[in-house]
C-alpha cells in the first residue's frame, strides 16, 4: 500500500505552500518513494 501525504497552508499575500510525500507502507514500517531531499525550494 501507499500513501501520500500533501499538508498545505495558506499564507495571506503569497498563496498556498506545501509538501508533498509519498510512502510505501510495509510490515517494517514506511519507506519514502519521494526521495531524501527534506529542504524547502521556493518556486516563483
Amino acid at each position: 500500500m501507499a500513501i501520500a501525504l500533501e499538508p498545505k497552508i495558506g499564507i495571506e499575500g503569497i498563496g498556498m505552500v506545501g509538501s508533498e510525500n509519498t510512502y510505501l507502507v510495509t510490515d517494517s514500517g514506511g519507506m519514502s518513494l519521494t526521495g531524501e531531499m527534506s529542504e524547502i525550494i521556493l518556486l516563483k
